[in-house]
This record gives C-alpha cells, structure tokens and sequence, in this order.
C-alpha cells in the first residue's frame, strides 16, 4: 500500500480549523486533522486553538512567533540600559557629594567637625578638642 503525499495549503488548514471548530468535521475527519497539525508547522490563532481544544501541544517555535521575541529582546534590552545608567548615576553623584563634602572647609579655613559624648552634641571647640584626644 502506497502512502498518499497530500499537501494542504495553509488557508485549507485554517478553513478545516474553522469547520472544526463549528462542529461541521465527521469523526474521521477530525482525526485526519489532528494528524494533519501534528505533522505542519502552520500557526495562527485558529490553528493554535484547534490545537489545544484537541489536546495538542502547540510547538515553542509556533506559540512565540519572533517577532514577539525580538520586541521582548528589545524591551529587555531598553530596560537593562535605562538600570545600568540609573546606578552609574547614582554612583557618580553620590562619589561627587562625598568628594565635595571630604574638601569643603567651611569660611574660616577649618573644617566643620560634629561630636557627640554621652548623647549630647559638643561645640566646635570640644568636638575639635575630642578628636584630636581619640586620634593619639
């Protein structure tokens, strides 16, 4: 016996999906169709449904068509970029507000130092006085 090599168009398939669907397929044709979407790569959202209602698994490569993948690529992308900039940003201005704050000494020459002891704030004169004691 001599297999039949039958080649179906993809708007065939898709009309067969749309008989499907409504109810208009014998038993013996819906089971040719199964057969059928099992063997073709065609997909559309009908093909994909008839797919699933006859218990089918829907290939990777059908159910993600690239275009999907190259806008979530890009979008993953864009979002990447959009973090990566935000921390260099914050780094940077954060390394500036400590290197200005490091070097700013304040009118008279001297730079501002704040002490505590016991829980209270010294004036200049004994915080100056404090750290000078602690660091030898």
């Amino acid at each position: 016996m001599k297999d039949q090599d039958v080649k179906l168009t993809f708007q065939e398939i898709e009309q067969l999906c749309v008989l499907y669907m409504d109810c208009r397929l014998s038993v013996l044709e819906e089971t040719e169709l199964q057969y059928v979407l099992g063997k073709l790569p065609y997909s559309s959202p009908c093909i994909d449904e008839v797919r699933m209602l006859m218990g089918m698994e829907v290939p990777k490569s059908v159910s993600q068509p690239s275009m999907v993948k190259q806008r979530f690529r890009k979008s993953r992308f864009l979002i990447s970029l959009a973090a990566s900039f935000t921390i260099l940003a914050i780094i940077g201005i954060s390394l500036f507000r400590n290197h200005s704050m490091d070097e700013s000494p304040d009118t008279s020459g001297h730079i501002y130092i704040e002490a505590y002891s016991h829980g209270e704030r010294l004036n200049q004169d004994a915080a100056v006085a404090a750290t000078n004691a602690s660091s030898g």
